[in-house]
């Protein structure tokens, strides 16, 4: 049984949730009962479910059947009707839903859903319509209790990940109710508002609907989202979320969309978001694109197809990240990237596979057109291999270069194959292969197995690879040479590609005649006479294996324990993988090579002794696997031999029995034999007798070795005659190619099933064995003299290894059930049908397993009375206690090793349903484990006393017996439902006992309740309020062991306890599916619920709904108690109110004296109390919260005019001018205060209305607050009397003002909420009492003391939300006082404090009702100069941040701001106040442009700003520099300043003030771009106005602050996000710096060039004009007259080159080549002036040396591959070595490079393949240094 239908809360995410293969019961030989078992307990089910239902019993009885339910779907499947399935799903969706708080069953529920949801293709829309407004109220619940009530609720983190699985089938209308609740929430300016909005529309829009449904589906919300998308287009945090809805809508829509004008600005999107290392001047300014990896992936693959430009773009994006793969390269984008890579070919062949192999279901069809053609695989595959191989060779992503390489050889074989072979076959016959190179090689060919395998006979028939099978054999050979002991990864690779081969491939022996084949089949002659090879490498194989096993002998292997002990991980390891790959090999060969290799293992085992450590443990395994697979005729080879070995040893001397160290050949021969007869028992009737008489002689043994294996050996006879197991099948599908799928329903395997001899053999040895065992068992019971430890635990053993060996037939415990829970329904277990047909008594006719339990009991009793030491004895006891309760589960597991390998294998293309004949045994054997593990019987007494017994030793004295004996007990509580009741009153029992009269107990018992928290406390409040009750009454211990114990589990409950509900009823929506469920149920014998009994049943709930409550509220009453009359240690004192806090629930509220209790603990010494009791009065205070009535109007109707324009304006219009900031219009009466005009949150009306706007309804209708007329309620009594005592106010105050942690204290949320919700509930009562205290704190400049005062005026302000008018005006009166002096009394270390403050004070409010606040923000005040920067900067942060919360809102005050800062902006010298204005024009132009967007009113707003600067930057500006152009004549400044030389300013007397102002002010506009980064809409096109004077600047060497605040903004400018539609503002602006009189700027532009291309790429390549514009600028700098700049343009060509940026490639080599040509010198006969001769001489050399250079370029673009045209290029450049400088140093360094970037090439087979003889040795030529006597 699956832990996880035990425990939902295990899982993180759904995908945990797995779906069983049931096909393969078709494997089992019981398989003709499934069908009449599975409709019984279907029908069983059905009808327990309903009456659950019906009987309004949602726990126990929901919680029960749900559970039953997931068995059955764990073993059968949805083996149902598709009307059952239907009803099932609304049934448990509507237990889901019934509550936003869960109740006891929703987890079960939950879980049942989500498989039965989990084939979401067959069930259609059409068929299932499920309402999204409860899950959506759920989810909306969920997401507000983390942003703003984290004590209120504690949710399971299921939930939130359960949502999107459970949203499968919406109403047709849905997309437009969904998009009319989410749409008026969209606003730019909240982001966690439009992040919360996005991934709701993300969770809630139908992506799935059929075309005929797309005009009510996506086409009513795509083009706005994306438009929406590109306005916001600058790495916003929902941006992840957004692109999760397209490429989920672009993978369900495919064909269907036209995604063409979106792909260039989607890639620009990816590229960004890879964090990779490309900048200017090694700064990153950029934010990063967060973007999964996943939706990435999946959007490119379903944009692929018909002509779309999605593969051109591909190919690109892979080649300008292959290089970020290499070792070389590694870093943070590394695991993005590798996700990617995997992503893409995982989802383009499960499209293909969807396209061509799947099966048709409801889901929306691709048209014909649209769907992937084969030059479109062909595309595919091509552009991922070469980056694949190149992820390969790194170590760090090789497994899932792997992984995507299996996905793109199965896909193309003739294209993958090929290449991986080329790539690895240098590595494979390399003996000096380093070790990460050789593991990457065997990675490849594991992952082209199976497509290599199957040939010709591949599914892409004109894809395939004929010669494939021919290099297996080779292959195989070379691995041999792996097989070592010294190397165990090296090793363990090599046995699995072995293993995998094997799988695929049938080895057969060369007796059977060649002419049998097929005459036509030439192919599958070929194969055979490839396969018949295999022979030899099998017996080679064998021969390497028993070396291997010769050379892990103890004394090598395990030298630092020569003694023994347990195995350690590696020899586990390395004895599992030896016995796979052995059994895959030998169950692949005939019985003739078989024979062969059994006498080769005969030969191993009979002519050496092993030690039995280790080297014997391996050739055990192997002999067990040759058992296994043929047992027969090993059994006839091999049990003779050591049988008659054991019988001579043995009979040599009768005192060998007492001997207490055994001849090694003895233990050698016993190992062998007891794994050998590990095959089907009728192998072994035979020997019967013979087998007898070796247990007679080994197992009474004294030696401890030789009982141990004596023991291991009867367990093994007994569990090979009493086991089903499969033995062999066959198909009537003929194999006709290796690697093939055998259909499941052509499969016949043959079981071996114990018949009448078996179990006659197995009663003898059981009657034979265990019977004189048990009675001296009963005799020590009675004298426990009467036996040794020793005695006792030999006949222990026997006992255990009896049991254990015929686990299978001994039949289970019956008895009455044990009433552990109370339910109107019967207790059925469930026991699927095994096959099973005998089973084993004890002679008189009793049950075996009583009979041990009585016996056992009775003995550990004994034991524990007289030899408590004798832990040995108690090891075995427990394991005979887990087999007794638990069967093989307790002990064994399912086999996973067969899904993960048949997985690994599995054609991903195709998908054929089958299994590979080398897994059919396996996976059938799997199978009827899985089912024997899913039994659910009915706890009795005797399992009652086995649990109490284990109990017992779990809080034993020794560490290790409690250790075994709470694994065994946390697994009974796993899997027997509510046995955890049954240890709860002993448990208690110990916990209430002193820990220092037995603390090894109480010990083990609180490790009981840890590792079983989950089990006890689940949804069960009588059981809470015992286990709490007495966790905090328990007696302290200063044990350190039992502190921690302690802690731990308070932590735990602390972190994982879920709010429940305490009463639930079931609705009559649940009555009227049960009702429908049961009608459906024709063989059920259970009569529907009468009247009487549903009414009955509705008493019964009633009670069990008080009984809850009546537990809630006594254990809160029980832990208060504990508080106020026990002498409590300080540790249980903070247990006990953790625990308080945790019970808050939203449906109960805590009692009056609890509310007195934790009033006065705010004012406790202790601060941990103190905490806690903040956070428990904050939810008080949420609980005593009154209803705030709200009132409904009609949305306003904006003009015509606007409606045609834009369907949705965003920011500020006509129809929300009244939401707006108006300092005329704002509340100055009571009248005004109650208009309906006033709205809080910040997005309503942003962005479009909603139909109906709720706000809140006037003072009148509001809760009253004034306390002559207000009537308080008890709770609120409590609170009132402890505020309004003026001791208590100081205290309070005193302890909140002091300082923590020294520079580690920060605004405290909690108190500020304290105050918020004191201020809410009780109006202005407080603040007079509140106020002396607040001006002291604000006076005091201690940091602790403002701190304080920002928490209370935050809280006080945010409390006065609904306060009546005059309430207000008195508030602000009171207040504004104290913000002033705040304003000017605020220190450095406070700032922060009251930005804070104010922030939070503005949040969700309406600045039209805190226009108080806000105008006296505004407000200048005058203050000493020595002050005025920290104070008028401080005031001005304070100023932003409140205006931030609403900007759109705030215009007039933004306008007002941006007048205000435009003079200030040259004034002020400081740092700080530069920073802070560039900060605020950011915030004022940001929102601005949101008021604007569809007006362009912001861009003017931003050119007007920078018409006002740049006049005032004209001291920079230097007029004598255009004497340096003369071909510039215009005037205008831009052109005037793209020439300025700015390190001549020393030489230009100009006014040095008005140059130092100008510096000032180009220092705050480079603070302001690089600030602008962070906006949502990235960088202004306005701003490369002033480009060019940043430029220049740059290099100024008068002032470092300057240059580097140019150099960030450079940065920003180079890495900005640039938008097609302003594409050539920004390359006319990089044009003019290219054109520069000064090399410095053009080198440097470069550069600038080189990170602006990359970010935005595939935006130019959408562009074929801009792509030449670029090439022309470098190919122009390439021939630069300086140097610097023609090798800086050389670097950006060679990253061109790289990205294949550049078209037609080989055209512009050929170019180069051609101007390498160019003459030197002139002839001498020509006539011309020295002058001109000397710069004819200059250009020549300048041409030649750019064509030098850009050849260069072409090699260095390929670091780390050689494509055919470099080798031609060395020969080009081995003619200009001898040329003038700089061309030999360009080439040599170029030369240096190559070498450096291709591992010394000289000798790697993988590059010098790439050369021609000549060509290598030019190559030598060049990179060699000349000969020092050349």
């Amino acid at each position: 049984m699956n832990k996880d239908l035990a425990h939902i809360c295990i899982y993180k995410s759904i995908e945990d949730v797995h779906f069983k293969k049931f096909i393969y019961n078709k494997l089992l030989p019981y398989v003709d009962d499934l069908e009449i078992e599975s409709k019984t307990l279907l029908a069983e089910i059905k009808s327990n479910l309903a009456r659950a239902v019906m009987f309004n019993e949602t726990w126990p009885g929901c919680f029960v059947w749900v559970n039953k339910l997931c068995h059955y779907l764990n073993i059968y499947g949805l083996h149902f009707s598709k009307e059952d399935h239907i009803l099932l799903i609304k049934l448990l969706y509507e237990l889901v839903t019934l509550s936003e708080i869960p109740t006891p069953s929703t987890f079960k529920c939950l879980l049942a859903l989500l498989l039965l949801l989990k084939k979401k293709k067959l069930i259609s829309p059409d068929e299932l319509e499920l309402p999204w407004q409860p899950l959506y109220k759920m989810i909306l619940c969920i997401m507000k209790t983390k942003e703003n009530r984290l004590d209120m609720y504690h949710f399971c983190s299921f939930y939130e990940n359960a949502m999107e699985s459970l949203i499968i089938c919406a109403k047709l209308s849905a997309t437009q109710e969904i998009l009319d609740e989410l749409r008026p929430t969209l606003c730019l300016v909240d982001v966690l508002t439009m992040s919360k909005s996005i991934q709701l529309l993300r969770w809630f829009l139908p992506v799935q609907l059929s075309p005929k449904h797309h005009s009510i589906g996506y086409k009513l919300w795509f083009e706005e989202f994306m438009t929406l998308w590109e306005i916001c287009h600058n790495s916003l945090t929902w941006e992840s979320k957004m692109m999760e809805l397209m490429a989920a809508l672009a993978n369900h829509n495919i064909g269907y969309i036209n995604w063409e004008p979106y792909i260039p600005l989607m890639f620009t999107r990816f590229i960004r978001c890879l964090k990779l290392p490309v900048s200017y001047n090694k700064i990153q300014r950029y934010k990063h694109h967060e973007i999964d990896a996943c939706f990435i992936a999946s959007w490119i693959v379903a944009v692929l197809g018909n002509g779309s430009s999605a593969q051109t773009y591909l190919d690109k994006f892979l080649k300008t990240i292959e290089t970020y793969f290499h070792p070389a390269n590694n870093g943070c984008w590394l695991g993005m990237l590798k996700d990617i890579l995997l992503k893409l070919s995982s989802y383009f062949i499960t499209r293909l596979h969807k396209e061509r192999y799947a099966k048709r279901t409801w889901e929306t069809p691709i048209p014909e057109e649209y769907k992937l053609t084969d030059n479109d695989v062909n595309a595919f595959v091509k552009s991922m291999m070469p980056v694949t191989m190149v992820a390969m060779f790194n170590k760090l992503s090789v497994n899932d270069a792997s992984q995507a390489l299996q996905y793109l050889a199965t896909m193309r074989p003739n294209l993958v194959i090929p290449y991986v072979l080329d790539r690895v076959s240098s590595t494979l016959d390399s003996l000096t292969t380093e070790s990460y190179k050789l593991i990457a090689t065997l990675s490849c060919m594991d992952a082209i197995a199976r497509p290599m395998a199957e040939g010709s006979k591949n599914v892409n028939k004109d894809y395939t690879y004929p010669e494939g099978p021919r290099h297996i054999l080779p292959l195989l050979s070379l691995l041999l040479s792996s097989i070592d002991p010294s190397n165990p990864e090296k090793c363990f690779l090599a046995f699995r590609l072995i293993s995998v081969y094997a799988c695929l491939i049938p080895i057969v022996n060369t007796s059977k005649s060649i002419t049998s084949i097929d005459e036509e089949d030439e192919e599958g002659r070929m194969d055979y006479e490839t396969a018949s090879g295999f022979e030899d490498f099998v017996l080679q194989f064998l021969d390497k294996i028993f070396s291997f096993i010769d050379h892990s002998s103890l004394e090598l292997v395990r030298l630092e324990n020569s003694t023994g002990g347990e195995k350690s991980k590696l020899e586990k390891v390395t004895e599992h993988v030896l016995y796979n790959v052995c059994m895959v090999l030998l169950m692949q060969i005939n019985d003739e090579i078989f024979k062969k290799a059994l006498d080769k293992l005969c030969t191993f085992i009979t002519e050496r002794i092993l030690e039995i450590e280790v080297a014997g443990q391996l050739a055990a395994g192997l002999c067990r696997v040759f058992a296994r697979v043929n047992g027969k005729e090993t059994v006839r080879t091999l049990l003779p031999i050591l049988s008659q070995t054991i019988l001579d040893i043995t009979g040599e001397s009768n005192d060998i029995t007492k001997d207490e160290h055994l001849d090694d050949r003895l233990l050698h021969a016993m190992l062998l034999l007891s794994a050998i007869v590990h095959t089907t028992g009728n192998n072994l009737l035979h020997y019967i007798d013979t087998l007898i008489t070796i247990l007679d002689r080994v197992v009474i043994l004294k030696s401890r070795e030789g009982n141990n294996l004596g023991c291991i050996l009867l367990k093994a006879i007994l569990h090979s005659l009493s086991n089903m197991v499969p033995y062999h099948f066959t198909s009537t599908e003929r194999i006709r190619y290796w690697g093939q799928i055998l259909d499941i329903n052509a499969l016949k395997v043959k079981w071996y099933i114990p018949g009448k001899e078996e179990i006659a053999a197995i009663n003898q040895i059981f009657i034979k064995y265990l019977i004189p065992e048990t009675n001296k068992l009963e005799k020590y019971c009675n004298d426990w003299t009467t036996l040794t430890r020793e005695e006792l635990l030999t006949s222990l053993n026997i006992v255990y290894s009896i049991i254990e060996g015929c686990d299978s037939v001994l039949p289970m415990c019956e008895g009455k059930p044990l009433n552990l829970v109370k339910s109107s329904l019967k207790w059925l277990p469930f026991r699927p049908t095994l096959g099973m047909k005998h089973e084993i008594l004890m002679p008189d006719g009793s049950n075996v397993k009583y009979y041990i339990g009585t016996l056992v009991s009775k003995l550990q009793n004994v034991i524990l009375k007289n030899t408590e030491g004798d832990t040995k004895s108690l090891f075995v006891l427990i394991k005979i206690w887990g087999y007794l309760l638990l069967g093989t589960v307790c002990f064994s597991k399912v086999n996973k090793n067969v899904e993960n390998s048949h997985r690994m294998m599995k054609d991903m293309l195709v998908r054929k349903k089958g299994i590979m004949g080398s897994f059919v045994l396996a996976r059938a054997e799997v199978q009827h484990v899985t089912r024997s593990h899913s039994q659910i019987f009915n706890l009795t007494e005797i399992h009652k006393e086995i649990m109490l017994k284990l109990f017992t030793l779990a809080t034993s004295r020794y560490a290790g017996v409690r250790w075994q004996a709470q694994n065994v007990l946390v697994q009974a509580f796993l899997y027997l439902p509510f046995s955890c009741r049954i240890i709860i009153p002993k448990l208690l029992d110990v916990l209430r006992e002193d820990p220092e009269a037995d603390h090894d107990a109480y010990e083990g018992a609180l490790h009981v309740l840890l590792d079983s928290q989950d089990t006890f406390t689940k949804h069960d409040w009588n059981i809470l309020r015992d286990l709490w009750t007495t966790m905090v009454l328990s007696k302290p211990s200063e044990k350190l062991s039992i502190i921690r114990l302690k802690e731990d589990i308070a932590r735990f409950i602390s972190k994982q306890f879920s709010t429940i509900a305490i009463t639930f009823k079931i609705p009559n929506t649940c009555l009227e599916i049960a009702t429908a469920l049961w009608k459906t149920n024709s063989q059920t014998t259970l009569s529907q619920p009468t009247e009487d009994e549903r009414i009955e049943s509705l008493k019964i709930a009633q009670a069990f709904n008080e009984c809850n409550l009546a537990s809630y509220n006594g254990l809160i009453s029980d832990l208060l108690n504990a508080l106020l009359e026990k002498n409590l240690h300080w540790r249980h004192r903070l247990m006990a109110i953790d625990f308080i806090r945790l019970l808050v629930h939203p449906e109960q509220m805590y009692p009056p004296k609890v509310i007195r209790y934790f009033l006065g603990t705010l004012i406790h010494d202790s601060l941990n109390e103190r905490n806690i009791a903040l956070r428990i009065v904050i939810c008080m205070l949420q609980q005593q919260k009154r209803q705030h009535p709200k009132i409904t109007i009609d949305p306003p109707i904006s003009s015509e005019k606007e409606n045609q324009s834009m369907k949705c304006i965003l920011g500020q219009r006509s129809d929300n001018t009244w939401l707006q900031y108006n300092y005329e219009t704002r509340p100055l009466c009571a009248e005004q205060w109650d208009e309906p005009r006033f709205i809080h949150e910040a997005y309503l009306g942003f962005y479009t209305w909603p139909k109906k706007i709720l706000m809140y309804a006037p003072t009148s209708q509001q809760p009253c607050l004034d306390p002559n007329v207000r009537k308080l309620t008890d709770y609120e009594k409590e609170i009132d009397l402890f505020f309004n005592d003026s001791q208590n106010i100081e205290k309070l105050i005193k302890f909140y003002s002091l300082e923590t942690k020294k520079d580690k204290d920060k605004f405290s949320y909690y108190k500020y909420r304290l105050f918020k919700g004191l201020f809410r509930n009780h109006g202005i009562i407080f603040l007079k009492k509140l106020l002396p205290h607040l001006h002291e704190l604000v006076k005091d400049k201690q940091e602790s003391s403002q701190r304080c005062a920002a928490e209370i005026v935050a809280g006080i302000i945010k409390g006065s939300k609904h306060w009546p008018f005059n309430m207000v005006c008195e508030m602000w009166d009171s207040l504004l006082p104290i913000i002033k002096l705040v304003l000017i009394n605020m220190t450095p270390e406070t700032l922060a404090d009251w930005v804070l403050c104010f922030s939070t004070a503005q949040q969700h409010r309406d600045p039209n009702r805190q226009h108080w606040l806000l105008e006296c923000l505004m407000e200048e005040i005058c203050v000493s100069e020595s002050e005025s920067s920290f104070i008028e900067s401080g005031r001005l942060f304070i100023l932003q941040t409140a205006l931030a919360k609403q900007p759109w809102r705030v215009l007039e005050l933004l306008q007002r701001l941006l007048k205000r800062i435009e003079d200030r902006l040259l004034a002020n010298p400081f740092e700080n106040m530069r920073e802070r204005l560039s900060s605020i024009l950011v915030t004022v132009f940001t929102n601005l442009k949101t008021s604007n967007i569809s007006n362009n009113k912001s861009v003017s707003q931003i050119q007007d700003f920078i018409n006002k600067i740049v006049p005032k930057l004209q001291p920079l500006i230097d007029e004598n520099a255009m004497k340096f152009n003369k071909e510039i004549q215009q005037k205008n400044l831009s052109s005037q300043i793209s020439i300025v030389e700015l390190n001549d300013l020393k030489k230009i007397e100009i006014n040095e003030e008005e140059r130092e102002r100008a510096i000032r002010l180009l220092k705050t506009i480079c603070k302001w771009i690089v600030n602008m980064n962070c906006a949502w809409y990235g960088l202004p096109p306005e701003l490369y106005q002033i480009f060019p004077i940043i430029y220049q600047m740059e290099n100024c060497e008068i002032d470092e602050e300057l240059r580097k605040s140019c150099t960030s903004a450079l940065t920003v400018y180079a890495q900005a996000f640039t938008l097609p539609c302003n594409m050539p503002i920004a390359l006319e602006a990089i044009e003019k710096m290219s054109k520069h009189i000064s090399w410095w700027t053009r080198s440097a532009c470069l550069e600038f060039l080189q990170a602006w291309v990359f970010y935005n790429m595939c935006t130019l390549l959408s562009n074929p004009a801009w792509v030449s514009f670029i090439k022309n600028i470098v190919l122009r700098l390439l021939e630069d007259e300086r140097v610097e700049v023609r090798k800086n343009a050389g670097k950006v060509l060679s990253g061109l080159v790289h990205c294949m940026f550049i078209p037609e490639q080989e055209c512009l080599l050929d170019e180069f080549k051609k101007k390498a040509k160019t003459k030197l010198y002139k002839k001498e006969g020509l006539n011309y002036k020295e002058e001109i001769k000397k710069k004819l001489k200059t250009d020549a050399l300048r041409i030649r040396h750019a064509a030098i250079i850009g050849m260069c370029a072409f090699v260095q673009a390929n670091p780390y591959d050689i494509p055919k045209y470099v080798p031609p290029i060395f020969e080009h450049l081995r003619a200009h070595m001898n040329d003038p400088q700089p061309i030999p140093v360009t080439i040599k360094k170029t030369l240096d490079d190559f070498k450096r970037t291709h591992n010394g090439w000289k000798d790697v087979e993988e590059y010098t393949q790439h050369f021609t003889e000549e060509q290598l040795t030019v190559l030598q030529d060049l990179i060699m240094p000349p000969s020092y006597y050349a």
